[in-house]
């Protein structure tokens, strides 16, 4: 689906307005489905989807940092603790 398509982009994404946006609205996604047995093939393709971000963005500011890339960090590992992202 063109939903799909859309957050298949992100994979390759490191700037903070995309996936800030994203971020907004796939909580309403993550609700709607979470009690159904869709879910956990939801949760490990989400859990794909922010692997490589969240690698690269890691835990630990570091100096180089830009605002966005701050705000980014505290917002992608937000969302993999809420994912279950090991």
């Amino acid at each position: 689906s063109r939903a799909f398509e859309i957050m298949d982009y992100l994979i390759n994404e490191e700037e903070y307005l995309p996936w800030n946006t994203f971020l907004n609205q796939i909580y309403y996604f993550i609700n709607l489905l979470e009690s159904t047995e869709s879910f956990g093939y939801f949760q490990n393709y989400l859990k794909n989807l922010i692997t490589p971000i969240y690698n690269k963005l890691g835990w630990s500011s570091k100096s180089t940092d830009s605002w966005q890339d701050r705000k980014l960090r505290i917002a992608i590992n937000r969302f993999a603790c809420d994912i279950g992202l090991n």
